[in-house]
C-alpha cells in the first residue's frame, strides 16, 4: 500500500509565495488607491464647480441689497460657517495685449487720483466683497472659503479716455487665449486677461482694446441692455416703432372701405390698380396721424399665489384723420407692445429704448432714412389697485427713457452715427455730413429740428414717476426736446411734417384703472425729468460678479489637500 504525502507547505514556501504575491499586488493596490483618490478629487471638484455656478447665477439675478440677506441665512443654517463683508476701492491699469500701459484720463481730461489726491495710472473701481468661510463641499466635507465680489470695473474702463486722443476709449478684451496673455496674467471664465493682486485676488491690471469713446453705459447712452435681468427689470426694446407703419396701413385700409361706400367705381379702380394710394389722393386723401405711448405700472394681487406682483405694460395709440370727397373721418388705433408681471419686492425699473413716431420711412438700396413727426407723446399711468395712490403701494417707479447710440434717424448720413455728445437730441431728420462737421451749425440744427416730446400723467391721482434720460433736458423754450403740459394732448397745432394744422385729441387714452376713467390728464412735474447722471442710486447697474472657491485646510490637517484648486467664475450682472 502506497504512502500518502500529507506534508503541508514549508515556511519558506509560504514566505516566498507571500513575497511574490506582495510584488504582484503592490502596483495594483497603488493603482486602485490612486484611482480612488482621483475619483474623490473629481467628485469634490464637481461639487465645487456646481456650487460656484449656482452662487454666480444667484448673485447675477439677486439685487445686491438682498445678497446680505441670502448669505446671512446660509450662515445661520450652517453654524460652522462664517461671514465677513467689505467695500473697497481699487485701481486697475489698462494694458495692451503686449503688456504696454495705456496713458488714460477721466472724462474731463484729467488724470485719475486716489483718495490722497495723488495721480494714479489706473481707473478706480469699487469692489463689494462677501466672504463665507468654512463652507463644506463634497462627500468628504472638504473646506472652502467662498468669496463673492461685485464690481463695476467693466463700466469704469468704458469711462476712461486715451490721453493722447480723447475720441478714443477702451473696453475689456474678451475671448482671449492663454497663449495671448502677458506674463503674470490669468484668463477669466469670460476670456478676459487679468492680473490679480496677491492676497486679495482683486484685479489690478486688465487687457483692453481701443474703441471709439462712448463713456460709461451707466451714465450715458445705456445702449447695451443685454446684461440686465429680464425677471427684475422691464425692458421695452423700441418695438413701439414697429407699429407706426402698421397703423398707417390700417388707416389706409379704413379709407379704402370708406371710399367703397362713397364712390364704388373709384374704389373698384383702386382695387384693380397697383397705385391704390393715388386713387385715394384723387379723392382728397391726405391723412394726418399722431401717436401716444402709454406706460402703465400697477401693483396687483395674485390670489392663486397669494402674493403681490407688479404689472408693467406699454401700449401705443394712434389718432388718424383724413378727408375723402369732402367727408372728414377719424380713426383710433391701439396696440400692446409690452406686458409682463414681476413678482419682486420693489417696483421694477423700466428701460424704454425710445424712438419717436416715424411719419415717413424711405428705403434705399442698402440703407434707409426716416422722418420723425415733429411731436410725440408719452403718457405715464402708475397706480395701485384698491389703494390710495397718495399713501400706499408702489415704491419709487423709475423710467429710463433713452435714445440708442445707433438709431434710425442717423442711418442715412455718413457712418450712421452722430458725434458723441453727452446728451442726445432727437431731430425730425438726420443732419447732412457738412452740418455734422461744423459744430456751430450742428448745434443750431439740433435746436431747429428737435422733436417735441410731450410728457403727462394719465390723471392727477396717479403716482409720480421719475424719468431719467440721455436726451437733452435743457430748457430751450419752444425749441426744447421735452414739454410737460397735459393740455398738449388735446389741442390743434401746425405740423411742418404735414404742412397743415393737425388735431391732437387723445381723450380716448385713459388710465387702465376704471376708477380713474374720465379723469383729466395732469401735467408732468418738470423736476421729475432728469439726465441719467442725476440718478445717484446704486441699483440696477451693469456690474460684474466673481465667485471664488478657495480650498483651506481641514481641522485634522495642517496642510491644504493635494491637488485642491481654486475655482473662479465671473459673469455680467444687471441689477445690483
Amino acid at each position: 500500500m502506497a504512502k500518502r504525502n500529507n506534508k503541508g507547505f514549508s515556511l519558506i514556501e509560504i514566505v516566498i509565495a507571500m513575497a511574490v504575491l506582495t510584488i504582484l499586488l503592490t502596483p495594483i493596490i497603488k493603482q486602485f488607491a490612486q484611482t480612488m483618490k482621483v475619483s474623490r478629487q473629481a467628485k469634490e471638484m464637481q461639487y465645487v464647480n456646481e456650487e460656484a455656478s449656482y452662487t454666480l447665477e444667484e448673485a447675477q439675478v439677486t439685487p445686491t441689497k438682498q445678497l446680505m440677506e441670502i448669505y446671512n441665512k446660509e450662515v445661520a443654517d450652517n453654524p460652522t460657517y462664517t461671514l465677513s463683508t467689505s467695500t473697497d476701492t481699487y485701481y486697475c491699469e489698462l494694458r495692451t495685449p503686449g503688456d504696454v500701459l495705456y496713458s488714460i484720463t477721466n472724462p474731463e481730461g484729467e488724470p485719475y487720483k486716489n483718495e490722497a489726491g495723488v495721480a494714479v495710472a489706473g481707473v478706480p473701481y469699487t469692489v463689494e466683497t462677501y466672504k463665507i468661510g468654512n463652507v463644506e463641499l463634497g462627500p468628504e466635507n472638504a473646506l472652502y472659503n467662498k468669496v463673492v465680489t461685485v464690481d463695476n470695473l467693466a463700466t469704469q474702463v468704458r469711462d476712461a479716455q486715451n490721453s493722447l486722443d480723447s475720441s478714443k476709449g477702451f473696453q475689456i478684451k474678451y475671448n482671449m487665449k492663454e497663449s495671448e496673455l502677458p506674463s503674470g496674467y490669468t484668463l477669466t471664465s469670460e476670456g478676459a486677461g487679468v492680473k490679480l493682486q496677491e492676497g486679495t485676488g482683486n484685479i489690478v491690471g486688465v487687457i483692453v482694446e481701443e474703441v471709439d469713446y462712448v463713456g460709461n453705459p451707466n451714465n450715458t447712452n445705456l445702449g447695451n441692455m443685454q446684461n440686465l435681468d429680464y425677471e427684475t427689470v422691464a425692458m421695452i426694446n423700441g418695438t413701439a416703432t414697429n407699429f407706426d407703419e402698421q397703423a398707417e396701413k390700417a388707416l389706409f385700409s379704413m379709407a379704402m372701405d370708406d371710399l367703397k361706400k362713397i364712390d364704388y367705381e373709384e374704389w373698384q379702380k383702386g382695387m384693380l390698380q397697383v397705385d391704390a394710394y393715388g386713387i385715394l389722393q384723387q379723392a382728397g386723401y391726405y391723412p394726418t396721424m399722431s401717436k401716444v405711448t402709454k406706460i402703465h405700472v400697477a401693483q396687483l394681487h395674485d390670489n392663486a399665489l397669494n402674493k403681490n406682483y407688479y404689472l408693467v405694460k406699454a401700449d401705443v395709440y394712434y389718432r388718424g384723420y383724413y378727408t375723402l370727397k369732402g367727408k372728414e373721418s377719424k380713426a383710433e388705433l391701439s396696440y400692446n407692445v409690452f406686458s409682463q408681471k414681476f413678482y419682486t419686492d420693489k417696483c421694477p425699473d423700466i428701460y424704454f429704448e425710445y424712438q419717436p413716431f416715424i411719419s415717413e420711412l424711405v428705403e434705399n438700396p442698402g440703407s434707409y432714412s426716416v422722418t420723425y413727426a415733429e411731436n410725440d407723446y408719452i403718457l405715464l399711468d402708475c397706480c395701485v389697485e384698491d389703494a390710495d395712490p397718495k399713501t400706499d403701494g408702489i415704491q419709487e417707479p423709475k423710467l429710463y427713457l433713452y435714445k440708442p447710440f445707433n438709431d434710425a434717424s442717423s442711418v442715412s448720413v455718413g457712418t450712421g452715427t452722430y458725434e458723441h455728445v453727452e446728451n442726445y437730441t432727437y431731430t425730425t431728420k438726420a443732419p447732412s455730413a457738412s452740418i455734422k462737421n461744423n459744430k456751430t451749425a450742428y448745434e443750431q440744427f439740433l435746436l431747429d429740428n428737435s422733436v417735441a416730446i410731450h410728457l403727462a400723467h394719465a390723471n392727477a391721482e396717479v403716482f409720480d414717476m421719475k424719468v431719467y434720460t440721455n436726451l437733452n433736458t435743457e430748457d430751450n423754450g419752444d425749441k426744447s426736446q421735452f414739454f410737460y403740459s397735459a393740455g398738449d394732448f388735446n389741442t390743434t397745432i401746425y405740423d411742418a411734417t404735414y404742412d397743415k394744422n393737425i388735431i391732437i385729441d387723445f381723450k380716448f387714452v385713459e388710465s387702465d384703472f376704471e376708477i380713474y376713467h374720465n379723469y383729466p390728464k395732469a401735467d408732468f412735474p418738470k423736476e421729475n425729468l432728469n439726465p441719467l447722471d442725476k440718478d445717484t442710486r446704486y441699483d440696477d447697474r451693469l456690474r460684474t460678479v466673481t465667485v471664488s472657491l478657495i480650498p483651506i485646510k481641514n481641522a485634522n490637517s495642517d496642510e491644504v489637500r493635494d491637488n485642491a484648486n481654486t475655482v473662479r467664475l465671473s459673469g455680467a450682472k444687471g441689477e445690483k
